[in-house]
């Protein structure tokens, strides 16, 4: 080759192959609640930057999901088919700009999604963007799935012990 570049002339297309079809995602879905008061970002002191630089551990160790449950969301299923995480703080979506106050997330995720999605080539030219279609909560059973997490989210937020907490609630 020496360094120089061979162009590969383009070809037709010989068999439709199912490629990019059965596209499965599991989609993340949040609420955020403000508190007025952080359980964990008024522990990001020098002291404590300080405990996590010479043992590892205190705070700033925290990878942001300090709790976490697997949830059967209705009876008659043979395994939990959510998963829940709490963070101690309030998140925004994508993780994108400043946090909005103290407070907390809850999210939660289908484990086994059972709607499907594809990815299809929009052109043949081989730069362009593909075209995604994540077809998220497509089935009956991933609805189910999400409504059933919402609700045990909700109920655990309005207990008695989180209500001095759970201030206002963001949009997210």
């Amino acid at each position: 080759m020496g360094g120089t570049l061979r162009l590969i002339k383009p070809c037709s297309l010989r068999e439709k192959l199912p490629a990019g079809r059965g596209l499965q995602d599991h989609l993340v879905v949040s609420g955020v609640w403000l508190t007025g008061e952080s359980a964990l970002l008024t522990k990001m002191t020098a002291q404590n930057m300080e405990l996590y630089q010479r043992d590892g551990g205190g705070p700033y160790s925290t990878n942001g999901a300090e709790g976490g449950a697997f949830v059967r969301t209705r009876d008659g299923l043979d395994a939990p088919d959510v998963q829940c995480i709490f963070a101690p703080l309030a998140l925004l979506p994508e993780l994108i700009g400043p946090l909005p106050g103290p407070g907390y997330t809850l999210s939660a995720y289908i484990l086994k999604p059972t709607s499907r999605g594809s990815v299809t080539l929009r052109t043949p030219l081989p730069h362009s963007k593909p075209r995604i279609l994540h077809n998220y909560l497509a089935t009956e059973d991933d609805r189910r799935s999400m409504i059933g997490a919402f609700q045990s989210r909700w109920r655990s937020t309005a207990s008695q012990r989180s209500r001095p907490c759970a201030l206002r609630r963001c949009s997210s």
